[in-house]
């Protein structure tokens, strides 16, 4: 089982651990906290940081990185030595990442949306998402291959249909007859439906896939809008399959094993992220501000334009919009992320996802990750 401590969420600084509490062993999401404060959280949430075994960076902003370096001496004279992870452009545009390695004398691992890591015991598959950074990522985590695994297979274009509505809807089918996919289908045509027409949402929630040459795995050729209305929560029965040209098939139905979705920073849901984030039982997704906050809030108009674009951060509306079209059996606890403790309050998005939660009739139970203070999620 998958146990996620969100020591810090919010713009004043970002960390979380995922922890298999099977073995103990654990990744660090970010470190944008000191030392001090990382510790105590640590130590709030009864997890012995020693376990940290790998260091996974979003992006570049400060606010996920400026403690990195502080914290990973201190792990140093502790005895622990975790190896950072991030993309090479992320390490490149960020001196806190620089620092960090140069003061331990260590190299970042590098990765991309292609990449399929295992650290720790646990598999974890980045995807990109929309953020004002030269590379921003989410991640899924599942308990490693094994008993308790999950194959994942790949599909080429000729597998992988997109059937595009314009701005109304959009739908992907996979076919069970490709040899390259190792995931056996379910019936003939599996279809999956990513919505069956309400301009509306894809308007007001920017819920959309990105036309992105670099986000190879999954993505459509022109931008497409993504409805909620009609997802046919993931099952076990469906296998999803997303992109006209290396397609990623992630099978719900082997779902023996633990999953969890992390998104944070990021204006829109990706087709990726959307992808990436079914069949989770814990999911952890931006709730970042209230549009009527943001709007009457501290900011000038420049940074209000920044936050609410396609490249800023998810509302609490949106942010309740992909929960909704997330929802499964599975799904047992959700976690807003990154809440402005200038433009939301905590209680708004935990209300706007529990709001989702009461209309769908649905047992899982919604959380909100603090600035000031760490939670447990498992």
């Amino acid at each position: 089982m998958l146990r996620l401590h969100v020591l810090a969420s919010g713009s004043h600084g970002n960390a979380s651990v995922v922890e298999d509490a099977e073995t103990g062993r654990a990744l660090l999401i970010d470190c944008g906290i000191s030392k001090k404060a990382f510790l105590q959280r640590c130590s709030e949430t009864g997890f012995d940081p020693l376990r940290i075994e790998g260091v996974l960076v979003t992006h570049e902003h400060t606010d996920h990185t400026k403690g990195l370096g502080v914290v990973l001496r201190g792990l140093a004279k502790m005895g622990a030595h975790p190896q950072v992870f991030a993309d090479p452009s992320v390490v490149r545009a960020s001196r806190d990442i620089a620092d960090a390695l140069a003061s331990l004398d260590a190299q970042a691992r590098p990765f991309d949306d292609s990449s399929e890591l295992t650290l720790a015991g646990i598999d974890v598959f980045p995807f990109l998402t929309s953020h004002d950074a030269v590379a921003s990522y989410g991640f899924r985590f599942e308990t490693s291959s094994g008993e308790v695994g999950r194959e994942r297979g790949l599909l080429d274009a000729s597998e992988c249909i997109a059937d595009e509505c314009g701005r109304n809807a959009r739908a992907t089918i996979a076919r069970d007859d490709s040899p390259a996919c190792t995931i056996p289908m379910r019936g003939a045509d599996r279809l999956t439906a990513f919505g069956a027409g309400n301009p509306d949402i894809c308007d007001n929630i920017g819920f959309v896939s990105q036309d992105n040459a670099s986000s190879a795995r999954i993505g459509a050729a022109t931008a497409t809008c993504v409805d909620t209305a009609a997802v046919t929560h993931v099952d076990a029965a469906a296998a999803t399959c997303v992109n006209a040209t290396a397609a990623t098939c992630i099978d719900a139905a082997a779902a023996t094993h633990d999953v969890l979705g992390f998104m944070t920073d990021t204006g829109i849901v990706t087709s990726a992220a959307h992808v990436h984030l079914q069949g989770c039982r814990i999911l952890a997704i931006e709730g970042n501000h209230d549009l009527h906050m943001l709007e009457k809030g501290p900011y000038p108009y420049s940074v209000i334009a920044r936050i609410g674009s396609d490249r800023g951060h998810l509302s609490n509306e949106q942010g309740a919009c992909e929960l909704r079209s997330l929802l499964h059996n599975g799904l047992e606890r959700v976690v807003a992320l990154h809440v402005s403790q200038n433009t939301n309050t905590y209680d708004l998005p935990k209300r706007a996802f529990q709001e989702v939660l009461f209309q769908e009739r649905h047992d899982a139970r919604a959380d909100v990750g603090f600035q000031e203070r760490a939670i447990t999620v498992e």
